[in-house]
C-alpha cells in the first residue's frame, strides 16, 4: 500500500506512529543506560515488536477500518514500551540508592554529603508517589511524571556515586581505628593476665 495512496486518518495515524516510536526508542535508550543489567529492557523490547507486527498488518489489510484499528494497536503496545523502559530505569535507580544506604549505614554520610537528608526524602516522595499511581488517565500526564520521577532519581544517584569513593576512605579509617582499638584490649587483656600469673608464681 504506497503512502501516499494512504487515506488522510490512516496516514495521521501512521504519523503517530511514529512520533510514539521515537518517543518509546529514546526511553529504551535510557533504560540502557541507567539499567544496564540483562534483562531489564527485554519487557520493552517484546513491546516494540509488538509493535512493528501490528504496523506490518496495517500495510497488508484489506481495508481501511482494519488497517487504522492495526496502527492503533501499535501506537498502544509503543506507549507501554515507553512506560516499561522508564518503569525499569526508575526501579534500578531505588535499587541502587537503597545499595547506598545500605553500604553507608555505619558512617556519618551528611558531612560527605550535605544533601543526604533531602535527597532521602526526595526518595520516599518519589517512592510514595509510585505506589499511589496507575497507568489510568492521561497517558502525556503519567509519562511526565515518570520522566520526572527519573530525572530525580538520576541526580541523587549521580550524586551519590560521586559522594562514595570520600566515604569509601572514612569506613577504611574507621576500620584502621577499629583494629587498633581492638588489638589495644587484646594487648591490655595479655599483659594483664600475664602480670596476674607472674604474681601468683612469685608471690
Amino acid at each position: 500500500m504506497p503512502y501516499s495512496s494512504l487515506a488522510s486518518p490512516l496516514r495521521e495515524k501512521i504519523i503517530a506512529y511514529g512520533q510514539e516510536y521515537a518517543i518509546a526508542e529514546a526511553a529504551l535508550k535510557t533504560c540502557e543506560v541507567e539499567s544496564p543489567q540483562d534483562g531489564l529492557a527485554v519487557p520493552v523490547l517484546n513491546e516494540l515488536r509488538c509493535a512493528g507486527s501490528h504496523l506490518a498488518r496495517s500495510f497488508a489489510a484489506a481495508d481501511r477500518p482494519i488497517a487504522e484499528k492495526a496502527v492503533d494497536d501499535a501506537i498502544k503496545h509503543l506507549r507501554r514500551a515507553t512506560y516499561d523502559a522508564y518503569d525499569a530505569a526508575i526501579s534500578f535507580l531505588q535499587e541502587k540508592c537503597q545499595e547506598f544506604i545500605t553500604d553507608y549505614q555505619d558512617i556519618a554520610i551528611q558531612p560527605v554529603l550535605p544533601s543526604f537528608i533531602d535527597d532521602c526524602r526526595q526518595l520516599e516522595a518519589v517512592k510514595a508517589e509510585i505506589e499511589a499511581e496507575t497507568r489510568d488517565g492521561n497517558r502525556e500526564s503519567y509519562a511526565a511524571r515518570k520522566k520526572a520521577q527519573l530525572d530525580k532519581l538520576k541526580a541523587i544517584s549521580l550524586n551519590w556515586r560521586c559522594a562514595r569513593s570520600e566515604l569509601n576512605k572514612i569506613m577504611c579509617d574507621e576500620r584502621k581505628h577499629y583494629r587498633r582499638w581492638f588489638m589495644g584490649i587484646v594487648i591490655s587483656v595479655a599483659v594483664s593476665v600475664i602480670l596476674t600469673v607472674l604474681t601468683i608464681i612469685f608471690r
